[in-house]
């Protein structure tokens, strides 16, 4: 069995997202998904598409292992999803957030010309590198006062042997 969290397939700004797998293999891939980059990350809800053969063993597992969660917010977001007011908000913040990228690629370009960006296509942040041999938690803290960013190496096993990284939120 595979899982598969698509877990930018809403945020894809440049080209249509990829198929999900669980388009294809839908017996063999369980595919899971949250609403907290589409409603809000305080709701803590998602779903898992199981396959058939399993529904019952995950419905009991989750009934064992859970305390159970609020009966009204999945309501809700069930009513939501039938309405379609849930694809209507995907289009608000698909667009909201293409502009907040296309801004902080402007200034990147801009104001940083050398760095390298990656990750742009899709998703609520960039991660930024440069050439300069510079201590990526040491730019992060220069720029903390002017931003969201994060280091590199807090993210990483190993720290890079060359160059400086940031990780910045654009939503």
């Amino acid at each position: 069995m595979i899982i598969e969290d698509d877990y930018d397939a809403e945020h894809r700004y440049d080209r249509p997202p990829v198929p999900a797998l669980r388009s294809m293999l839908a017996e063999q891939v369980c595919y899971t998904a949250s609403v907290s980059k589409l409603l809000a990350p305080a709701l803590r809800m998602g779903w898992l598409l199981v396959p058939s053969r399993y529904q019952d063993e995950f419905v009991e597992a989750k009934r064992c292992a859970d305390l159970g969660n609020p009966v009204l917010s999945q309501l809700v977001l069930a009513q939501l999803m039938k309405s379609g007011e849930v694809e209507r908000q995907l289009r608000f913040l698909r667009k909201r957030h293409r502009r907040r990228r296309d801004a902080m690629m402007d200034a990147i370009r801009t104001h940083l010309p050398t760095a390298v960006v990656h990750g742009a296509a899709a998703g609520l942040h960039l991660m930024i590198t440069f050439e300069h041999d510079l201590p990526d938690d040491a730019l992060a803290a220069a720029t903390l006062a002017k931003g969201k960013v994060q280091p590199l190496c807090w993210h990483a096993t190993s720290r890079p042997a060359r160059g400086a990284g940031l990780h910045a939120a654009h939503a």
